[in-house]
């Protein structure tokens, strides 16, 4: 169990979400099973890839955000057997539907409205400012550099696409607007796939236990101490925000109301494949 100053620390610093098992964590699997089974698995190797997929979703309480995740991953995959385009605002759309088929009342709950937002964000802001402000865009052939620097800024874009969507409602139900939410995941969510990597090499490699676990608590104790002085840090975070659902509402009419000045009527060809 981790100690209240430490959860408030991660709660400050706007990287709470690594706390709970949540559809990172299912990402970060799924980043797994890609490098055992291929990007996009056939034959024999889809039902075990899904199963997989599932069989941690159940293990691990079906929560939310990670049955989100696990549908949406299903979809993608079932979607990529036949060739069709992958994840899109459509894909989002019928996992939304399925989900709330399911179960009507996940919509009021907390953690659904947080993933889907986030995930909305991504799949939106996320893929037009990839497509936007993407270095050396109109360019085929790339150095080793060239790639990792364009790497890395996609996923600055997604970073913040993610926490652009959620901050609202994060106000809404929390109260408080992590200030420095964007440096701490730049090292917290690297770190994370790190963390989990390393526990799932020390139970599949078990005579090299103990040095994966090692190197696991090693991982854990960096990303605390580097959480821990951001929360320090001074205007970490804004306490006391009180805003009431019409001004959530409202915060998000002018949201997309600005994306959709920017990218959509300004930059129309970059909206085209968003679906």
């Amino acid at each position: 169990m981790l100690r209240s100053s430490l959860r408030d620390a991660y709660s400050i610093s706007g990287v709470s979400h690594v706390l709970a098992l949540s559809g990172l964590h299912l990402g970060i699997l799924f980043g797994l099973l890609t490098l055992l089974f291929g990007r996009h698995p056939h034959g024999w190797t889809l039902p075990l890839f899904l199963l997989t997929i599932w069989a941690f979703t159940f293990l691990v309480g079906c929560g939310a955000s990670v049955l989100r995740s696990a549908t949406m991953l299903t979809i993608y995959q079932i979607i990529k057997t036949f060739h069709r385009q992958g994840i899109s605002l459509n894909v989002w759309a019928f996992a939304f539907w399925v989900l709330l088929l399911i179960n009507p009342l996940s919509l009021w709950d907390v953690g659904f409205q947080l993933s889907f937002m986030a995930v909305f964000g991504i799949l939106t802001l996320g893929y037009l400012l990839c497509t936007y402000f993407r270095p050396w865009r109109y360019r085929f052939t790339l150095s080793l550099k060239e790639k990792t620097i364009r790497s890395l800024l996609a996923f600055v874009y997604v970073s913040f696409s993610a926490q652009f969507a959620t901050a609202p409602l994060v106000m809404y139900y929390f109260h408080r607007f992590s200030c420095y939410f964007f440096l701490t995941n730049l090292l917290v969510i690297p770190l994370t796939t790190i963390l989990l990597y390393l526990i799932v090499a020390a139970f599949l490699l078990f005579p090299l236990k103990s040095m994966f676990l090692m190197l696991a608590t090693g991982c854990a104790n960096i990303m605390n101490h580097f959480v821990s002085i951001v929360a320090a840090l001074p205007g970490a975070s804004i306490e006391g925000i009180s805003i009431n659902g019409l001004q959530l509402l409202a915060i998000y009419v002018v949201m997309i109301l600005v994306c959709h000045l920017f990218f959509v009527l300004l930059h129309p060809e970059l909206c085209k494949d968003i679906l």
